[in-house]
């Protein structure tokens, strides 16, 4: 058994607060990009430093947006401020840290780097030092990180969710499983995924021919409504004009499917609809290999 020491606590300690404040800060800084964004303002690419001067810029001459923003920004500048001071202090306890000062020689690897990068692991840390001339093997790298509590540690990147199944909405039992294709337009199947852009996530609704693999319909817009759904539905049904009651449609349980509106275009244009198992991913699998390429 490991027991982490006073002063790597403290460190720990140290970097967890730097890192709240700055999460907490880059929350503010979207939460501002998406107000602006419902009254058609696009903040763009902007440095830290002159982001609220970019805001100013944006809402000059709406005097009432303009208060909305001010205390927004005051409270990302407190924030902004209190995370440079933590800043300053882990590059001081950096300084006075032989071994942290010895990894910060490496290029490339600073000071939060050598206290806690989660991306820097002993064997990524052992090929750095190697390149720089310093003769260590990862075995003794890996016993000096642990002792100083280096260890970098794994995190989940955020991934959204596209799938909501917890509704009171009708679920249509999955009738397609096994049926045998011999011809287009007889299985269709949805799905939505996310893509990640620069400044925010944006969903991706396709409806895809079974039988030739094709993607017939999509839609791309940054909500998860019906109405993204029903636009890709929409592009499906004038690109092939299917007979009535030949389709059946398959899709997930996601509630932009199994509202009424979704439905009911299906309705409108004789189309089957047909819904995964519970917790059954593979019932839809040709829309989830897709999704993955």
């Amino acid at each position: 058994m490991h027991v982490k020491t006073l002063t790597s606590q403290k460190r720990r300690a140290l970097l967890t607060a730097r890192k709240l404040l700055q999460e907490k800060a880059i929350a503010i800084e979207n939460d501002i990009r998406g107000l602006l964004r419902n009254f058609g303002l696009k903040v763009g690419a902007v440095g830290t430093a002159k982001f609220e001067e970019r805001i100013g810029e944006l809402t000059e001459g709406m005097p009432d947006l303009a208060a909305i923003m001010k205390p927004l920004l005051a409270a990302r500048g407190k924030l902004r401020t209190e995370y440079a001071r933590l800043d300053r202090q882990a590059l001081a306890v950096v300084k006075d840290d032989a071994t942290c000062w010895r990894l910060m020689t490496i290029p490339g690897v600073g000071p939060v780097v050598a206290l806690a990068n989660r991306h820097y692991g002993y064997r990524r840390i052992a090929v750095l030092l190697s390149r720089e001339g310093w003769r260590a093997n990862h075995k003794r790298v890996l016993r000096l990180m642990r002792e100083d509590n280096l260890l970098c540690l794994r995190k989940s990147p955020f991934v959204p969710m596209t799938t909501d199944s917890r509704h009171d909405w009708c679920i249509v039992p999955n009738l397609a499983r096994g049926l045998q294709l011999t011809d287009i337009d007889q299985l269709w199947v949805a799905d939505i995924t996310y893509v990640h852009l620069a400044e925010e996530f944006a969903f991706l609704a396709i409806v895809l021919d079974a039988f030739s693999r094709k993607v017939i319909g999509w839609a791309i817009a940054t909500h998860l409504k019906a109405e993204l759904a029903i636009e890709a539905l929409d592009m499906a049904v004038a690109a092939r004009r299917p007979r009535p009651d030949r389709v059946i449609h398959h899709s997930d349980r996601g509630v932009q499917y199994a509202c009424a509106d979704y439905p009911a275009r299906l309705a409108d244009h004789g189309i089957q609809p047909r819904m995964s198992r519970v917790g059954n991913p593979y019932d839809n699998a040709k829309a989830e290999r897709f999704m993955r390429t």
